[in-house]
């Protein structure tokens, strides 16, 4: 075969397989959107992903009948039986220290800024959530000692998020990005947050202390969000903010031992100005992000 008609051959083939792979939705050819990377805990999901030959996020009846010979291959002891150490999957990295570990996947903060300048874009709006409880204490109104708790998703992220999500100010106002700037700790809350520990009071202005693991840490009410909007039981901070006081693990302790996963940005958009620009840039962050060997992330266009 002529090695001009081969190498063609072989470019062609690529190509074909990269888009297969990462199966770029029909994109309008006048709407802009995002470019949406998501971390993906390694530890959730894994059997459906080692079943779900194509990827299409379904199990069709051809992989079901195939489950026997996939499942398989993940007892890689051969001892007849699945443990949760051979179902769990092999991190990006992991270090252990006697009986504790800590293990990093997803996306990072240093990547989403690698991005920016790689694609030119406009800056990358990120986000790490993760679970805490908020407090209120009015002890004029509810005696000493008496404080008004419930449990919230903490949001760590900037300014651009209200735009993204379309989120609708009741009162207050988003966060800024001078309070990221400037480590501040200030917070926007959900509705139903307001509700539950405000009760037919106004919570701007007043300080409502949080507790994530071992940190504990105040912040100022600077908006309530309207009550259309998604996670009302939902409190944001400044990202750098959240970095501070919070930092990027997740401890689970047990007796004599921990583990820990860190993960720095849970979800981040990239703004996408010119619809035609959506697969160059999609394949500039699947090449940028090796998504071939990222189990732990998951990079698709959004209108």
């Amino acid at each position: 075969m002529n090695i001009r008609v081969f190498l063609t051959l072989a470019v062609v083939v690529s190509t074909a397989a990269v888009q297969a792979q990462f199966r770029f939705p029909f994109i309008p050819k006048k709407q802009t959107g995002y470019i949406v990377i998501e971390s993906v805990d390694p530890d959730e999901g894994k059997l459906l992903r080692a079943l779900d030959a194509n990827g299409d996020g379904n199990l069709s009846p051809a992989e079901i009948s195939n489950a026997p010979s996939t499942l398989r291959k993940l007892d890689r002891d051969k001892d007849g039986t699945l443990s949760p150490l051979e179902i769990k999957p092999t991190p990006s990295s992991e270090t252990s220290q006697g009986f504790s570990f800590t293990t990093e996947f997803g996306l990072t903060r240093f990547n989403c800024d690698d991005l920016q300048e790689i694609l030119g874009t406009q800056k990358i709006v990120s986000q790490r959530i993760t679970k805490g409880k908020a407090s209120y204490a009015n002890y004029a109104k509810d005696g000493l000692g008496i404080r008004r708790k419930a449990e919230v998703r903490i949001i760590g992220t900037t300014t651009g998020l209200s735009k993204v999500l379309n989120l609708q100010m009741k009162a207050g106002r988003f966060l800024e990005k001078r309070d990221n700037d400037y480590f501040d700790s200030v917070t926007t809350i959900g509705p139903d947050v307001a509700s539950r520990l405000f009760p037919g009071e106004n919570p701007i202005g007043k300080h409502l202390r949080m507790t994530h693991d071992t940190s504990n840490f105040h912040s100022i009410i600077v908006g309530v969000l309207k009550d259309k909007n998604q996670g009302n039981m939902s409190v944001y901070i400044p990202q750098n903010t959240m970095k501070e006081r919070i930092g990027d693990l997740e401890i689970d302790r047990s007796a004599g031992s921990y583990s820990a996963k860190k993960w720095e940005v849970n979800r981040a958009w990239i703004p996408v100005m010119n619809a035609k620009q959506a697969k160059p840039m999609m394949t500039k962050v699947s090449n940028f992000l090796h998504l071939r060997d990222r189990p732990d992330l998951k990079v698709e266009f959004k209108p």
